[in-house]
């Protein structure tokens, strides 16, 4: 079993500036059918977001309750690496339909679907300006790694 880190944080910015209003998404690795995903942010005025190992689990396990059979625990099924991700504007789009489909059936957190308007249109706005992202970790002894793409 690998504990996931007690925090995960996350800073974006485009040449140096912060970018406020911007999500990332953590792949938990598994070696059970499928991984994890969660979201962190969205980004404060500084350009950072954090998530506790509180709410990983609480994300994952969410997940898990939709899709039982495509998943196992996020920390007794894990391989010990984290991947991060900026969200772009498709991966926001895509939130936003997912959105749709499952508020219904899950739990989102207070004001997701307007923090994610606003990401899409920070993101517009931005014209495809180069987005930096930095990851930190407390209390992980596992591997976390930033990714150019997310796979969600």
């Amino acid at each position: 079993m690998v504990q996931l880190p007690e925090k995960l944080q996350v800073h974006i910015s485009t040449n140096g500036q912060p970018v406020p209003g911007m999500f990332a998404s953590a792949r938990i690795e598994t070696n059970f059918k499928g991984h994890f995903y969660v979201v962190i942010g969205p980004t404060d005025e500084s350009g950072n977001a954090s998530l506790s190992r509180e709410e990983m689990l609480d994300q994952a396990l969410a997940d898990s309750k939709l899709f039982v059979m495509d998943c196992g625990h996020p920390e007794t099924c894990a391989t010990g690496r984290i991947v991060v991700s900026v969200r772009l504007l498709p991966d926001i789009e895509r939130a936003l339909e997912a959105y749709e489909m499952f508020h219904q059936h899950t739990r989102y957190p207070e004001g997701y679907k307007d923090n994610l308007n606003r990401a899409a249109q920070s993101l517009k706005e931005l014209n495809d300006i180069a987005l930096s992202l930095q990851v930190a970790s407390e209390g992980y002894s596992g591997e976390v790694a930033i990714s150019d793409t997310v796979d969600r």
